[in-house]
């Protein structure tokens, strides 16, 4: 699954706020020094290689600093930037441009490190499908998820009402043993996914039999030869994932379907 773009009503509500939280219509060091008619050019350059995401946020936040403020895009999302690469030119008030720089250029590094991220991890798991969590910044799920598909990665779960999702804490105070837990949260899906957390073998058979959707491997041991061995358990028509974990092993593991890393939207992107 992967969510679509943003819509302009869903930048704009999250570009205002931004811009609300930085009082970027009180720039109070521009005011003082800057003369209210000055103008001014400016370049957005990549500062590392990456993939670019999130450029609908910077023009919307130049906008609603000045909607008299000009930006050329020259890079679209999705696309492959190298270190110094002009992505974007900006012309107009000097006022606004000052005001908007930091906000958007937050938007665009957030962004685009989310999406840079993403494609790094695709690459390493050669094939094994890359999911994103609901790890993400407040506010900001849906921009993030967003990236992730833009860097090549596909969308778990959106929200808690998307799909059951059984974890420890739900066997923990479920009041019952594993199993059924499992038959129990099976029997009250109806009709949704249903995805169930297994940290041994034994579990993960458990949830096998209870025909769950996918089964996500959370701590699970990681000897590959170890986990090819036992997937020879997996039913062919339900899922595998591996949580957390994309290294140079993932794609040796020849039934694994998905790998869910929460580091993708939890990334500090110099770009």
């Amino acid at each position: 699954m992967s969510l679509d773009k943003p819509t302009p009503a869903q930048v704009s509500e999250l570009v205002s706020l931004a811009l609300a939280e930085d009082f970027a219509h009180q720039d109070a060091t521009s005011l003082a020094v800057v003369p209210q008619d000055a103008q001014c050019q400016a370049q957005m350059v990549a500062r590392a290689d990456g993939v670019v995401a999130g450029t609908d946020f910077v023009v919307e936040v130049f906008k609603q600093c000045d909607s008299e403020i000009t930006v050329q895009v020259l890079t679209k999302d999705g696309e492959h930037v190298a270190a110094d690469d002009v992505m974007m030119f900006v012309l107009g008030s000097a006022r606004g441009v000052l005001a908007a720089e930091r906000v958007a250029l937050n938007f665009l590094q957030q962004l685009s490190g989310v999406a840079t991220a993403t494609a790094a991890a695709v690459a390493a798991a050669n094939g094994v499908t890359v999911l994103d969590t609901r790890k993400t910044v407040p506010g900001l799920r849906d921009a993030q998820k967003y990236a992730v598909s833009v860097g090549g990665g596909q969308n778990q779960r959106r929200d808690l009402c998307d799909e059951l999702l059984l974890k420890e804490n739900h066997f923990a105070l479920s009041g019952i043993d594993y199993a059924d837990t499992v038959k129990q949260a099976v029997r009250e899906a109806d009709g949704k996914v249903i995805g169930i957390e297994a940290e041994t073998l034994e579990q993960a058979r458990a949830a096998l039999a209870n025909k769950a959707s996918y089964v996500l491997l959370d701590n699970f041991h990681w000897q590959k030869n170890y986990l090819n061995t036992n997937f020879a358990i997996w039913d062919a028509h339900i899922g595998t994932r591996l949580k957390h974990r994309i290294d140079h092993f993932v794609h040796k593991l020849t039934h694994l379907t998905w790998s869910a890393a929460h580091k993708l939207t939890w990334v500090e992107q110099r770009f």
